[in-house]
């Protein structure tokens, strides 16, 4: 897991405060999209097509529940998930021309049109990503594994690592924090009163968890005035720090 953190107050936030975190789940995922975005796949000079069997292709399948072939002058949907097919016979050819007007339209074909996709899988992980992408490219997802940060947002944050433990019989291991579980902890702090239809809720604090950096230098390996006024990324994959010797719960 991730985290920026302010290093002031700010715009609603508390110093320390956790205004963003990241699962290696998400940062993986994101990263894998990043990779295969339409700009690195370019159109087919002639068709205009988006050019199948690329690395873009290949992820799209993974990641929607149908694809679409044409068969014309209907379609083929193939649900992806289950395998089923279903030949439809509506034209399509108005949602296609709608679409090809897109520059970053993902039609994919040759010098006819082939197929698409259509509805996004909404729990797809970044390991499922990642096991297409490095059976068709070079990647590796080790080495994308980091939240991408411009350097203004590192001078404006401080971003840190935290990882979650578990005690075996060989000892004190790291374990991977959930999505849920990394979503928590850029919550708002909430006072829900009275219940059913009378039931409010007040926003108390901006963020519900706040990290004490200014007391953490020698776990976390910062000068916290330098932290405050320098770009500063203290980010590591070796001896991640346990999220609760980090974190601090406002609601307790």
């Amino acid at each position: 897991m991730e985290a920026i953190l302010a290093t002031k107050d700010a715009n609603g936030y508390v110093d320390g405060d956790i205004v963003e975190a990241f699962s290696l789940n998400r940062i993986r995922f994101t990263h894998a999209q990043t990779l295969t975005s339409v700009q690195h796949y370019p159109l087919d000079a002639v068709s205009g097509l988006r050019v199948p069997e690329t690395p873009l292709d290949k992820l799209l399948a993974v990641t929607h529940k149908f694809k679409y072939v044409l068969n014309q002058p209907g379609a083929l949907k193939v649900d992806l998930v289950t395998g089923d097919t279903v030949e439809l016979d509506a034209d399509f050819s108005e949602f296609l021309s709608r679409r090809l007007e897109n520059p970053e339209h993902m039609i994919f074909g040759g010098s006819e049109i082939t197929h698409w996709y259509g509805e996004r899988l909404p729990d797809v992980s970044g390991d499922t990503a990642w096991d297409t992408l490095e059976s068709c490219t070079d990647y590796l997802r080790e080495d994308y594994s980091t939240w991408p940060l411009t350097d203004l947002e590192k001078r404006l944050f401080l971003p840190i690592s935290m990882t979650g433990k578990a005690v075996t019989e060989s000892g004190t291991v790291d374990v991977l924090l959930s999505d849920p579980t990394v979503d928590e902890f850029r919550s708002s702090l909430i006072q829900i009163d009275g219940e059913g239809d009378d039931e409010t809720h007040t926003v108390l604090a901006r963020r519900r968890f706040n990290v004490p950096y200014w007391d953490l230098s020698a776990t976390l390996g910062i000068q916290p005035n330098i932290a405050r006024t320098q770009m500063t990324d203290v980010r590591t994959s070796d001896d991640i720090p346990h999220v609760d010797a980090l974190v601090e719960d406002k609601e307790e």
